[in-house]
């Protein structure tokens, strides 16, 4: 059922384990087959220094896992951007094979635990850099020209919302689904 390629990284996965003082850390769960993985990372500036990962799941999960931490060695946030599950599976030599369209949803899983936990980098960078700008988030005391439409419109009584369409799997139709939100908004005159 599993090649060789799969068995080799489930058997002896590499970048496995816990990490101390990570930049990112983010855990998420399957609802397709109820496997949970946990990625951390470790970055100078946009570059990946050092990635590692558990799984409760599958052989395939874990294969996944350690692949997708592999192939985020070294690279840019905009690199890891762009790495797709065929990526991972075709690294896994899967992708040809009757069982990739199986092993679909754990190379997804391994991705999106992956870019949660360098979303989280991004957010405290975000915050750091705001920090060190003084830029507080609330109107006491003024506000800093970063966030002053945002203070504007708290204190107009319109806080800025913003509605998440997200999915663990492609092709359900999340562009559908927000595109139709931008559209129902704006018939009723809501300013984006």
């Amino acid at each position: 059922m599993y090649n060789e390629k799969v068995l080799e990284h489930f058997k002896d996965p590499h970048n496995v384990g816990t990490m101390d003082g990570p930049d990112g850390f983010a855990e998420v769960g399957s609802s397709d087959c109820g496997d949970t993985m946990e990625f951390w990372v470790l970055l100078d500036g946009p570059r990946i220094l050092r990635t590692s990962f558990t799984t409760d799941g599958c052989q395939t999960s874990a294969a996944c896992g350690a692949m997708a931490a592999h192939l985020s060695q070294d690279k840019s946030l905009g690199e890891m951007r762009r790495l797709r599950p065929i990526d991972v599976l075709e690294a896994l030599g899967l992708a040809e094979d009757e069982a990739a369209t199986e092993a679909h949803h754990c190379a997804d899983l391994a991705l999106n635990t992956l870019a949660r936990a360098l979303g989280e980098y991004e957010k405290a960078l975000k915050a750091k850099e705001e920090g060190a700008r003084g830029c507080s988030g609330s109107c006491e005391g003024g506000c800093c020209e970063n966030c002053e439409e945002a203070c504007d419109q708290r204190a107009s009584g319109r806080a800025p919302r913003r509605i998440l369409v997200m999915s663990g799997k492609g092709g359900v139709g999340k562009s559908t689904v927000a595109v139709n939100l931008a559209m129902g908004f704006a018939s009723r005159g809501l300013a984006t």
